[in-house]
Formats: structure tokens, C-alpha cells, sequence
């Protein structure tokens, strides 16, 4: 069985996890899907499915 592709989440998929009362430190982001985001734990290997929250307006926008 070969390595897992997982990474360091993005600082937006760390608010996604932290969003999910889970430790961000923790995980890994094996995939990132337009509706959830799959992570694995570090210590323990087990993937987890989380459910990203409905996004408001155009990515990247900023209000002044």
C-alpha cells in the first residue's frame, strides 16, 4: 500500500475543520470537494467527512 497524497490544510480548510470543533493541528486534507472536505487524523489514520458551510457572496470578496 502506497503513501497517502494528504497535506497540510490551507488556512481556510483550518477554519472548516476548527468550524467542526475538531484541532486542526490534528488533521491532514486528503481531499477537498466542492461540499465537504475529507481529513485524515494524524495519529490515529482515520479519515472523517466534513460538511463545508454555505458560502455568502463571491469567494475572495472583502467588506470594508
Amino acid at each position: 500500500m502506497g503513501k497517502s497524497r494528504a497535506a497540510k490544510p490551507t488556512r481556510e480548510q483550518k477554519a472548516i475543520i476548527a468550524g467542526a470543533e475538531k484541532d486542526w493541528k490534528e488533521y491532514l486534507v486528503v481531499m477537498d470537494l466542492p461540499n465537504s472536505l475529507i481529513i485524515k487524523n494524524v495519529h490515529t489514520g482515520e479519515n472523517e467527512v466534513i460538511e463545508k458551510p454555505l458560502q455568502v457572496g463571491k469567494p475572495g470578496q472583502r467588506h470594508k
